[in-house]
């Protein structure tokens, strides 16, 4: 499991942390899905049950030179063919500056292509394979999420512009060539020019706000392709699935499936600003029937949980 807005060590200090340096990523291993507040960080021990906890992907010298004003971001991971058993695959993280003021916003400078392989005894072994694989202004294909399907071995990267979906795919093998991605275009087409790339879904305009978080993944279960996400400006996570089978959609209208506010008397408490909504669909079963979602509470210090049974 990934995070980001974490603190960032400080290499000059002994288990020290740089002050204010919410700005970067960690990740922690979790064996048993049955109780996942058991978890290994393979950080460095501060004692009293608490660690700096390793970062998933580090910085570039020139990233680090003003981490006050900058951040990486984790965002997505993807194994080839969906292989659950698989030790390796893709993550894209993002670079960005972070907001001076409560009125700015962040401003994603591009995102890294990085391959991740995994050890039982060592934790994460990462490397930046293309520091910046795709650059603003355009859509970061690959943050919105990652994704496999066990028959073919295209990688697929969906990337978001405000109430609009959007989905690239590349041969597993060449994800480190820019040149070799397609971008799907509309009526089941595929372009390498990623101008012409058309959004497989809308957010409709009631939902308000605009696609924010989430993942999509091809649900053994169901034999389709589904999203769940966060918008900006809801608690709540929504789900969606390709009535076609076909990654490219169409896909239903959204149904909610979570409210993560607390109710009172039934009725749903005014916004308390959750955000950060993610979907671990085969941590529980391989076939997708069951996903654990996650979610940041306001305030950043607390990451919860809840499952979902489909049937």
């Amino acid at each position: 499991m990934f995070f980001a807005d974490t603190s960032l060590p400080d290499a000059s200090e002994t288990y020290g942390l740089v002050p204010g340096g919410w700005a970067t990523n960690s990740y922690t291993f979790i064996e048993n899905p049955e109780d996942p507040l058991q978890q290994t960080n393979f950080g460095r021990s501060l004692g009293d049950g608490y660690t700096i906890p390793d970062m998933a992907v580090n910085w570039t010298a020139v990233e680090y030179e003003d981490w006050n004003a900058e951040m990486l971001w984790g965002s997505a991971m993807a194994t080839q063919r969906n292989d659950p058993a698989a030790t390796w695959g893709y993550l894209v993280f993002q670079f960005g500056l972070r907001p001076t003021s409560a009125d700015d916003a962040y401003v994603w400078k591009y995102n890294t292509l990085v391959n991740v392989t995994a050890t039982e005894s060592g934790g994460l072994v990462t490397n930046r394979i293309v520091d910046q694989l795709f650059t603003s202004p355009e859509i970061f294909w690959g943050v919105f999420s990652l994704a496999a399907e066990p028959s073919t071995d295209y990688l697929y990267l969906f990337g978001v512009n405000g109430i609009y979906l959007y989905v690239a795919r590349v041969d597993w093998a060449s994800a480190t060539d820019v040149n070799s991605y397609q971008y799907y275009s509309g009526d089941n087409n595929w372009s390498a020019d990623s101008s012409s790339a058309a959004a497989i879904f809308t957010l409709p305009i009631q939902a308000g706000g605009y696609l924010a978080t989430g993942d999509v993944f091809w649900s053994p279960f169901y034999e389709t392709w589904m999203s769940i996400y966060m918008t900006s400006d809801q608690n709540e996570i929504y789900l969606i699935y390709s009535t076609s089978g076909l990654v490219q959609g169409p896909y239903s209208d959204p149904v909610q499936i979570f409210e993560t506010c607390p109710t009172i008397n039934l009725t749903p408490s005014v916004d308390c600003g959750n955000y950060a909504g993610f979907a671990y669909p085969f941590w529980r079963r391989s076939d997708a029937s069951e996903v654990i979602l996650s979610w940041s509470v306001n305030g950043g210090a607390e990451t919860q949980m809840a499952l979902v049974t489909f049937s």
